[in-house]
């Protein structure tokens, strides 16, 4: 479960991870919704470039990192694979030395 919280700026963020079982049927709660009137009466509205005013802040993560592991196989086909760019060339001169045999 997600859960976030803001107090005199820090923004926490948590999660529990919950269970799961394999091959076990889950059950699962949607949320509902109605309608509902957001705004009315607007004939036109217009816009400026937003600009920050304010104290600016670093944020900094604080708590513990977060390991997974699992196995994944990609599937799928790459057909035709095509080159774009520019074509180069490399030439090599000098007089060879060392023996060949």
């Amino acid at each position: 479960m997600l859960s976030t919280s803001v107090a005199n700026e820090t923004l926490t963020i948590g999660w529990t991870a919950g269970s799961f079982t394999a091959n076990t049927p889950t059950a699962v709660t949607l949320p509902s919704f109605s309608s509902q009137t957001i705004a009315t009466g607007i004939s036109s509205a217009t816009s400026t470039q937003p600009s920050f005013t304010g104290t600016g802040v670093q944020l900094k993560f604080t708590g513990s990192e977060l390991t997974s592991s699992g196995n994944f196989t990609p599937a799928g086909n790459v057909s035709q694979p095509t080159f774009t760019g520019d074509e180069g060339s490399i030439s090599v001169t000098g007089t060879p030395s060392g023996t060949v045999s």
